[in-house]
């Protein structure tokens, strides 16, 4: 009787899709078995203009292929037909009945019946952020750091964007000092808090999943050395640190190396994928290749099948590692796309980060280290969040990008010529250093560019200079700490000449000089 009352229960709760028909042969009717599909929580998933199958459950949405609704059919079968076991009826005969009408039932049109959800990506908002585990999701503020229920959320999100691992928080982690992780970030930043904070600022900006038009940063992580001069060695820690990153969001990598700039780069790119990573890359790839996707939408080409545009919030930030200065149009037009970070020189071949922790960081962690490194990096999205996004002091910066963009030769060439010289004739200037076996002839700029070249150099140096004369600019003058002083009297002012070397510009001269003193005298 008991038995009886639970089957009746479970009845109202679950419709079940089949019936005895009055021979006693059991039928499926077709809206039953979509709503029970539906109970089950399978549902055709939007997505821009294609359709999926997915489960939701919790609030967790899952794609499936068409052949696991007839898995998850048998499993809920095998699993529950006791229960709702009728009076004469064998689950054979509830499988027959299934397979005779399997054809109409799974017909591509007739699955349009099945609840439609259409899914959009929540990012996170400017204030905070949440990170996904196995057993809870994470919301992270500027004040806190809370566990949140999935069935709690007010959005639905991708199982791909849940990390493959548990989060357990405790009191002692709050506290914790010497988590390996942090003090690998530690090292980085040469234990300085200066470069401490910006650098944790820094990876709290590519864990941060929300997208701010004024701040269409990519992140570049480089050597401190000038590998444009010396061996170029590695193992600093640049991809390690990135490796941290992938643990917590969706990281795509893509080989520096090989990248060609062909728009099928970026087909292993799909839209859960948070950051996209150039990983090494080489010295002559041009940050403005790079201007498009970081500041506009995204556009996922795969060869064969239609392109998915993402927009801009929705689009996946950009990093770089890489052991040079990336090439990049000088100007604000750059600045304002870049946040680059000079890693030190901490490890490399006489010091890993293994003999430095006596452990692999990742591999050999155990639940306790995993919750710690979580943990590490959610006060860097929280730092993040309370600070913004921090340029830490630059160390070799600016004299990589004179070698990058100029050239060691001519920067050289520069320093000799000003250690005598306080004023270089232009052309003079060009002559000698295409005769001075500086660079191959075949490389060697033309005047114009050369020019160019000169002005960068004093810029980026910060040397003050003018062009003299007013008419003809021949000249580069270098400004002493006498003449950028204010001016006091007329003694103090440096009147600007003109060349005259043509007798029509004396002839002129004469005559100007004739009309003023003629204007003098009817003056007087």
């Amino acid at each position: 009787m008991a038995r009886t009352m639970v089957q009746e229960m479970a009845q109202k709760i679950v419709h079940i899709p089949w019936y005895l028909n009055e021979d006693g042969i059991v039928k499926v009717r077709s809206v039953d078995f979509y709503n029970f599909l539906d109970f089950l929580g399978i549902k055709r998933l939007k997505e821009e203009n294609s359709y999926e199958f997915a489960v939701v459950r919790e609030n967790i949405i899952r794609r499936i292929p068409k052949s696991d609704i007839v898995r998850m059919l048998l499993d809920w079968l095998s699993e529950n037909f006791e229960m709702f076991k009728q009076e004469d009826v064998e689950l054979d005969d509830v499988l027959d009945a299934f397979i005779n009408k399997s054809k109409l039932l799974l017909d591509d049109k007739a699955l349009y019946f099945i609840k439609t959800i259409e899914y959009r990506k929540q990012m996170d908002s400017p204030d905070d952020s949440y990170i996904y585990f196995l057993n809870t999701a994470v919301h992270i503020s500027k004040e806190s750091i809370s566990l949140v229920n999935y069935k709690d959320l007010q959005w639905q999100i991708m199982e791909q964007q849940i990390l493959p691992r548990t989060f357990h928080t405790s009191k002692n982690l709050n506290s914790k000092k010497s988590i390996p992780f942090q003090q690998f970030v530690n090292n980085l930043a040469k234990n300085d808090p200066e470069r401490i904070l910006p650098l944790e600022t820094t990876l709290g900006y590519m864990l941060h999943r929300h997208k701010n038009f004024a701040l269409a940063k990519a992140v570049i992580f480089m050597d401190e050395n000038m590998n444009e001069i010396d061996l170029v060695e590695g193992g600093t820690g640049k991809s390690l640190l990135m490796k941290g990153v992938g643990h917590m969001r969706n990281v795509c990598e893509i080989s520096g190396k090989g990248f060609k700039g062909s728009m099928f780069d970026f087909q292993r790119v799909n839209t859960e994928t948070d950051i996209v990573l150039i990983n090494d890359a080489n010295p002559n790839l041009s940050l403005d290749t790079f201007y498009n996707i970081t500041a506009d939408g995204f556009a996922i080409n795969r060869k064969y099948k239609s392109e998915i545009l993402l927009s801009y919030e929705e689009s996946p930030k950009i990093a770089f590692t890489t052991n040079y200065v990336l090439k990049a149009p000088a100007g604000n037009s750059t600045d304002r796309r870049r946040i680059e970070f000079e890693v030190a020189q901490h490890y490399g071949k006489n010091l890993t980060v293994y003999n430095d922790f006596k452990h692999f960081f990742f591999t050999d962690w155990n639940q306790k280290q995993w919750d710690e490194f979580s943990y590490y990096m959610m006060h860097c999205l929280q730092s993040y969040l309370n600070n913004g996004l921090m340029e830490a002091p630059s160390i070799n910066l600016t004299e990589r990008r004179l070698i990058s963009e100029l050239g060691v030769e001519f920067l050289e060439f520069m320093e000799e010529e000003l250690s005598s010289k306080k004023k270089l004739h232009k052309k003079e200037l060009f002559s000698k250093f295409s005769k001075g076996g500086y660079v191959n002839q075949r490389y060697l700029p033309n005047q114009r560019t050369f020019t160019t070249k000169v002005k960068k150099y004093l810029e980026y140096k910060q040397i003050s200079y003018k062009e003299t004369p007013l008419n003809t600019k021949m000249y580069f003058e270098i400004l002493t700490e006498k003449d950028l002083k204010p001016l006091i009297t007329i003694d103090n002012i440096d009147t600007n000449y003109k060349t005259v070397d043509t007798a029509n510009k004396m002839t002129r001269l004469s005559k100007q000089l004739q009309k003023l003193f003629n204007n003098e005298n009817v003056t007087k």
